[in-house]
């Protein structure tokens, strides 16, 4: 069962400051390796809360060719 199936509650992850919400994380045993941008953290836990996992992020592999001169 993952997410609201397995009785997980809904948080309000909006109220809360990002120190609060990087203490969640830890607590889950989540990695922090991503931008610690209040939006995106919201996004993970969101993530985790939805699959029962961490999600995974990929660096960017492709650069937008501004041309010569650019």
């Amino acid at each position: 069962m993952i997410g609201a199936e397995c009785g997980a509650t809904t948080s309000d992850y909006d109220s809360m400051d990002k120190e609060e919400l990087l203490e969640v994380c830890a607590s889950r045993g989540m990695t922090t390796s991503f931008p610690k941008m209040k939006t995106i953290i919201i996004e993970e836990l969101r993530y985790y809360d939805a699959n029962g996992r961490q999600g995974k992020r990929h660096p960017v592999e492709e650069y937008l060719d501004l041309g010569e001169g650019n």
